[in-house]
């Protein structure tokens, strides 16, 4: 039981070294609503990083709703292979 006491502040620590946690007065059934800030700040590159990663979400998600055969895992391994040797 103390091991599990321990394991849960361990983790109550990450959280907070990552995010900053606030409560907010709500005037709903639930009196209280939990608000998690991320701390972290996004380098130029990694913005610019994570617009092409949304560009890619997207357009991978419009291939699945329009029914268009989507590489597996093994084909996309070997599509970057060709293109690294080239």
């Amino acid at each position: 039981m103390i091991g599990q006491g321990f394991g849960i502040l361990i983790e109550i620590w990450k959280i907070n070294k990552t995010v900053d946690v606030r409560l907010q007065r709500t005037n709903g059934i639930i009196p209280y609503k939990i608000i998690f800030d991320d701390k972290h700040t996004l380098s130029e590159k990694e913005a610019e990083t994570q617009e092409y990663d949304k560009i890619a979400f997207v357009r991978w998600v419009h291939g699945c709703a329009n029914g268009r055969h989507i590489c597996t895992g093994q084909e996309f391994r070997f599509s970057l292979l060709t293109l690294c040797t080239r």
